[in-house]
């Protein structure tokens, strides 16, 4: 767009706070909708922002045995793996995570309790309705499975330590 119609155009997507945000009804465009989420980054955030915002937090809990998961949802093109991967630059969640982790083991076992640590993770994508092993792209459309406590399951994900 020339950068006359473009100064005119509003953005269609406005954050309300760091926690809400509003999108432009497409049929009436004075009309909004709100949503709520945990958190609200918008295209000016840093990788820094995200992670110590949404993920940080959780990590204590994997050293009390517990699983965590990060879930990336947008659009082709909105920056998902740019976020879970970062750049050497500008690293994204999954290796400050492993940083993180990893410090916090060191920082358990330097206070007399010596940890034995063993981490694994699985990196999937689901695309078009189709499950994708990202650590195993040969392994084809995988099925999503929940068991009788309703966790859900992936059987045949990769795991690597």
């Amino acid at each position: 767009m020339d950068g006359e119609t473009e100064a005119k155009e509003l953005p269609c997507v406005r954050a309300i706070d760091s926690c809400s945000l509003e999108v432009a009804n497409w049929k009436k465009y004075q009309e909004t909708l709100k949503y709520q989420f945990d958190a609200f980054y918008g295209e000016k955030s840093t990788q820094q922002e995200v992670y110590v915002g949404s993920v940080q937090p959780i990590l204590r809990h994997l050293l009390e045995g517990q699983n965590a998961s990060v879930l990336a949802y947008g659009p082709t093109g909105a920056g998902k793996t740019h976020t879970m991967l970062g750049s050497p630059e500008q690293p994204g969640v999954i290796p400050r995570a492993l940083m993180d982790l990893l410090q916090l083991a060191r920082e358990e076992s330097a206070e007399g309790r010596p940890w034995d640590v063993s981490v694994a993770m699985s990196y999937l994508e689901i695309y078009q309705e189709k499950v994708l092993d990202l650590l195993d792209p040969a392994s084809g459309d995988l099925v999503i499975r929940e068991d009788c406590r309703g966790n859900i399951l992936i059987p045949g994900l990769t795991q690597k330590p």
